[in-house]
């Protein structure tokens, strides 16, 4: 079933990401894309990915092709001029820009990233912001030291901006709350460097302020810096003992470095209060695999799925994996049956039971399990495919061009469908 799979490939796209598995989050991707490549979501979220493993020609093209889909679309313009920018190919991102106002001519983040993009270029004639000399008043002020930051580009030009602010003679009284909005800015629009810049000057002024310190880490983070990032956290956690976030952060920047044993004293001190939150709990799971500690990664994920939240789909993956690890493929088996057993015409755990089957080589009792899907839904092609793979490698070949077959009839566009057909003709043509 196409929408079945799609899901299926884009649930583990995330789960990779929330391990920073960038590589076979793009692979899950592509395989969504080649089932539906008019999906825009998964084209941004490639898009995205491939930005974070520095190949930004490659998530270009996929801003491209999410434009052939919706060309009217202005996040998608956006995105793409922010791309360009970061490639200092700022004419273009300009225009880039330009398509982005021209579909919403109120989008705001769009307009400010033209302005910064022509500073760049000391065209200022072209900002549209209206730069008028600060008046006594200091609302009036406040105003024309946000379009004067805007037109001239702080992080290129900071002298320039600098002397602006000492000719005034005083400083805004919100001067540091806009370098920290400004950081939160660039960091929510993937800009971490930029973003860093901002949190710095913060804390030029104030060392220990928090806020903007725990920001700092987050852009270390983001920028794969995780030794810079665990320092940061560690003096955000000097200065509020209590303060989770930088505690969670700090550990899973410590299993991002295999370092797994401070990694897991983090997430114990988090979950040693009544309430453990989710999210840290799977983290201390994936920590727990990587020590080969598989008992308490289990009793981890048992946990998790007992609660049926966010990370459920995470955690049922996870202690599938450590079953498979450690052999106990009777478990899992079992695991699908109790909860068959609870609803026996749901297909999806039938699908999935019978996937897992051929991954361990019981090809008739995977078969039995697609051929209940097929009764429920006769419209499911991934259980033809899937049926026909292990006809295969049964040796029925003619049963598994039946099956193929089908499953390309109902959809056939997915290349795997095709593949699959031509090695069962090879093997027919050689019988």
């Amino acid at each position: 079933m196409k929408n079945k799979r799609f899901q299926e490939y884009v649930t583990q796209a995330f789960v990779c990401l929330s391990t920073c598995q960038y590589k076979e989050a793009i692979t899950c991707l592509e395989s969504a894309l080649d089932i539906d490549d008019r999906d825009i979501t998964v084209w941004l979220e490639k898009a995205r990915v491939l930005r974070l493993l520095n190949r930004e020609e490659e998530s270009l093209e996929c801003y491209d092709n999410a434009l052939k889909i919706d060309p009217s679309n202005p996040v998608i313009w956006y995105k793409r001029g922010l791309l360009l920018y970061e490639l200092n190919r700022l004419k273009d991102a300009i225009w880039s820009y330009n398509q982005a106002l021209k579909n919403n001519p109120e989008y705001i983040e769009a307009l400010e990233s033209k302005n910064l993009a022509l500073s760049n270029l000391e065209q200022y004639d072209e900002i549209s912001y209206d730069f008028c000399h600060p008046t006594g008043d200091d609302d009036d002020y406040n105003d024309t030291y946000k379009d004067v930051k805007t037109a001239i580009s702080v992080w290129d030009h900071l002298s320039e901006y600098t002397g602006f602010i000492s000719n005034k003679g005083s400083e805004p009284k919100d001067y540091k709350s806009e370098w920290y909005k400004d950081g939160m800015d660039l960091l929510n629009s993937g800009r971490y460097e930029d973003a860093l810049s901002c949190f710095d000057s913060v804390l030029d002024d104030k060392k220990l302020y928090e806020p903007a310190l725990f920001e700092k880490g987050r852009c270390h983070l983001f920028l794969k810096e995780y030794k810079k990032a665990i320092n940061v956290f560690s003096d955000v956690i000097k200065i509020n003992k209590s303060h989770k976030q930088a505690l969670h952060l700090k550990g899973f920047a410590h299993s991002q470095l295999a370092e797994y044993q401070y990694a897991l004293d983090c997430f114990n001190t988090l979950l040693s209060s009544p309430h453990k939150d989710e999210e840290v709990l799977f983290h201390k799971a994936y920590v727990l695999f990587h020590l080969k500690q598989y008992d308490e990664c289990i009793l981890c994920c048992k946990e998790i799925i007992k609660k049926d939240g966010k990370c459920y789909s995470e955690a049922r993956d996870l202690k599938n994996k450590v079953l498979m690890k450690c052999g106990r493929y009777d478990d899992i088996i079992q695991s699908y049956d109790r909860r068959l057993s609870q609803d026996r015409y749901d297909t999806t755990l039938w699908y999935e039971k019978g996937v897992f089957l051929n991954k361990i080589e019981k090809y008739s009792e995977a078969i039995d399990c697609f051929n209940h899907v097929i009764e429920i839904d006769q419209k499911d092609d991934a259980s033809y495919y899937q049926k026909a793979f292990a006809l295969f490698k049964m040796g029925l070949y003619k049963k598994a061009l039946f099956a193929i077959v089908r499953a390309i009839e109902l959809y056939g566009n997915d290349k795997s469908y095709h593949r699959l057909k031509q090695k069962i003709l090879i093997k027919i043509k050689n019988l």
